[in-house]
């Protein structure tokens, strides 16, 4: 099974700066990118990771034709390598994102 920096990884540089920059909200002097994140309880023992993502401000947002890599690795290695949720809009004032991710994934043993 993969550690979640390696699912998540390819995210944050791949889909979060490049693509932003490029196409997204970065890609226009007044787009914007959020990120947040919070560690939420889910009323059992076991807490969540969720991150939001969502791009404002940039050019109006098509969805695409056919999914890449990036939107399969959101959309499948998320929830059937770590147990979360993902999901992912292509809205026309930006790309949203949202991950809900077990919070045992989380470690303090970061390389």
């Amino acid at each position: 099974m993969l550690a979640a920096r390696e699912v998540l990884g390819g995210q944050r540089r791949g889909m979060g700066a490049y693509l932003s920059f490029i196409f997204g909200g970065l890609s226009t002097g007044s787009g914007h990118v959020s990120v947040r994140w919070t560690l939420r309880p889910n009323g059992h023992a076991e807490s969540w990771l969720c991150i939001d993502w969502k791009e404002s401000g940039g050019p109006n947002v098509v969805p695409p034709k056919r999914s890449g890599y990036g939107t399969s690795v959101v959309r499948e290695l998320v929830p059937s390598e770590l147990g979360g949720s993902a999901d992912l809009a292509h809205l026309p004032e930006g790309v949203s994102c949202k991950l809900k991710i077990p919070a045992q994934w989380l470690s303090t043993n970061i390389p």
